[in-house]
């Protein structure tokens, strides 16, 4: 684990010497980027002297299916900008496996967030970042850090586009027990006014079982290429790799990789349909079991810039379960991902459905997982500000396909509520409750990767400063 640990230190070096050198070349600051309203969505200062900026949304071009998740499009003003977040916070969890349910614990947590965009002619570079340490007061072994930093690259001609892009993450638990407030976003980046765009989930080693406080580190590499073949039709395939390590050698390390080609044609500029082929392969170091997948998807997306986007894509999966002891099985499973972004005056909500077969989270050799993920965002007033977030797991094991009591069934889900109040331009405070928890049907099992979660509460309290963001040139 030493060397991983370097490796992971690396590359947050990497995103330490970018920041400041993004800081030394910044101009004048643009902002207050305020969340999206009816009155606030075009207006970039309201200092006197300060004439209102026009902010215009770039559509979402890029295919429905690939690599990238489909977005509300991107505002302009996102371009050549550097935007830094601290947050410090105190809060308190109940049930964290050191005691009764009752107990209560204290922790203090430091933590920040910064994006970065540069774009030129025919190119554009993103770096996002979010991490932090914790701290708690009774429970020094549990102190530790958490990190996620995505990078991204792309770059364009007249038909062609290519997108080179990473996501490295260190985490001390798995994301669906952390903690969703505005100042402890653990998986979370900064994200000015939805213009963040993640990765197809996919390409990312899944962590949706709540394993224990176990520190595990993930990473994934993407890279995308799109033909357009003419106004409406274009091509476009994309691959990935990805990798999943666990401090804990009684959890399950999973490599895997996603390669998936596709047709799509645009009806009329907001309606999208296309066909692809996915090809799947998840393997387990130290196991000689395996699985391969093939997957064929028919898709449907509509996307209305800044206000609205869905994409529907469904199929069969052909999977195959390779085990030298017990042989190979064949099995057809059936896959559906679908998501819905919608934005309305000063509401954002984001709904998703997602069963496919996954790595199995660390616990399991392979899963069959339906995941479902819920966020909503509300600006009240120039005040106050609501967020809710959730969200539900199901896997089961692939273990040789079994479908008898052996098979292991993890149900996992969280929620988070956060109300927060601006203190003027550049502070804030927020409160947030969030809890999680999770069944298995296994009896009589220690161990922490197959035990039961009892539901968890977290109180949290605390300040954020978060500047104008600064234009670089």
């Amino acid at each position: 684990m030493k060397s991983i640990g370097q490796q992971v230190w690396g590359v947050f070096l990497v995103a330490a010497l970018i920041v400041p050198a993004a800081w030394a070349q910044r101009t004048n600051p643009i902002g207050p980027y305020y969340p999206i309203g009816a009155d606030e969505a075009n207006v970039s200062s309201s200092k006197p002297g300060d004439e209102p900026t026009q902010d215009t949304t770039e559509p979402d071009t890029g295919p429905v299916g690939g690599a990238n998740e489909i977005s509300l499009g991107r505002s302009e003003r996102a371009r050549n900008i550097f935007v830094p977040r601290i947050n410090i916070s105190q809060r308190v969890e109940t049930n964290l496996g050191s005691g009764g349910p009752n107990d209560l614990v204290g922790a203090s947590d430091l933590s920040g967030q910064f994006e970065l965009r540069r774009s030129w002619r025919s190119a554009e570079f993103s770096a996002e970042y979010g991490g932090g340490g914790q701290i708690y007061a009774e429970n020094s072994e549990r102190n530790s850090s958490y990190h996620n930093l995505r990078l991204r690259q792309t770059f364009s001609g007249r038909r062609w586009s290519l997108m080179l892009g990473n996501e490295i993450s260190f985490l001390p638990e798995s994301p669906f027990s952390l903690r969703g407030s505005g100042g402890s976003l653990m998986t979370a980046v900064f994200d000015i006014n939805g213009t963040v765009t993640t990765f197809n989930p996919i390409f990312i080693p899944g962590q949706s079982v709540i394993s224990g406080f176990t520190s595990r580190w993930s990473n994934a590499s993407v890279a995308q290429l799109q033909y357009k073949l003419g106004k409406r039709s274009s091509l476009f395939v994309a691959g990935g790799y990805g990798m999943l390590r666990f401090s804990d050698p009684q959890f399950t390390d999973a490599n895997q990789s996603n390669l998936i080609a596709g047709f799509e044609r645009d009806l009329n500029g907001r309606n999208t349909l296309g066909v692809m082929y996915g090809l799947g392969r998840f393997r387990f170091p130290g196991q000689p079991n395996g699985i391969n997948n093939h997957t064929v998807r028919l898709e449907f997306g509509r996307r209305l810039t800044n206000r609205m986007a869905v994409r529907i894509a469904g199929g069969p999966v052909f999977s195959m379960y390779a085990d030298p002891l017990a042989g190979d099985s064949q099995r057809i499973f059936w896959s559906l991902n679908s998501h819905l972004k919608y934005r309305i005056a000063r509401m954002d909500l984001g709904v998703a459905y997602d069963h496919d077969l996954t790595g199995g989270s660390g616990v399991l050799a392979g899963a069959e997982s339906d995941i479902i993920r819920l966020t909503l965002d509300r600006q009240i007033s120039r005040q106050w500000s609501l967020g809710v977030s959730g969200g539900y797991a199901r896997n089961r094991g692939l273990q040789a396909f079994t479908t008898g009591p052996a098979q292991r069934i993890y149900n996992s889900e969280f929620g988070s509520v956060r109300m927060t109040r601006n203190l003027g331009r550049e502070k804030s405070a927020f409160f947030t409750y969030s809890l999680s928890h999770q069944t298995s049907n296994l009896i009589g099992c220690s161990l922490p990767s197959c035990e039961n979660v009892g539901l968890r509460h977290t109180f949290e309290v605390g300040l954020a400063w978060h500047p104008r963001p600064l234009r670089i040139d």
